[in-house]
């Protein structure tokens, strides 16, 4: 048999809830996870977990007490979601890959920041195309060209 070769990182409870802190986590093969939600949010809280996942491009392994307890490939596809209640035992075989690299993981937040940057220009540009648009449609009628449908705002 093959020794296993891959990095792994752990974190407890609350700490998927921090993306900027799984940051450090994101040169990892393998993060696994301990927690022990309210039933109540345990669902929830494991969708948000699957995104750390997604954002760093590892494996996740998160074991739940009153919550869900499974797996997540770096790509965000569930391999195992077992609900669990109080002193569960559940046995999984989860197939680990190389953790893959990604945006979030090389640049952060920058993409964000990017996006509400760039915001307003698009909305002024799509004021412009709305404005153009309109004006050609007054053009057309003022000459009566009446083959041209008109404008119809969404």
């Amino acid at each position: 048999r093959e020794p296993l070769n891959f990095a792994t990182s752990m974190a407890i409870c609350f700490d998927f809830d921090f993306p900027y802190l799984f940051r450090q986590a994101s040169n990892s093969d393998l993060v696994i996870g301990a927690s022990w939600y309210w039933a109540s949010i345990g669902n929830s809280f494991w969708n948000h977990n699957i995104f750390r996942a997604i954002e760093n491009g590892f494996t996740m392994i998160k074991c739940a007490e009153e919550g869900i307890t499974g797996g997540v490939d770096p790509y965000g596809r569930t391999l195992v979601a077992i609900p669990s209640l109080m002193n569960e035992v559940h046995v999984m075989e989860i197939p680990v890959q190389k953790g893959i690299t990604t945006f979030y993981s090389i640049l952060g937040w920058a993409f964000g920041w990017i996006c509400v940057f760039l915001s307003p220009l698009m909305l002024f540009l799509l004021m412009l195309e709305r404005i153009r648009k309109e004006c050609i449609w007054v053009c057309c009628r003022r000459h009566n060209y009446s083959d041209i449908p008109p404008i119809v705002s969404p």
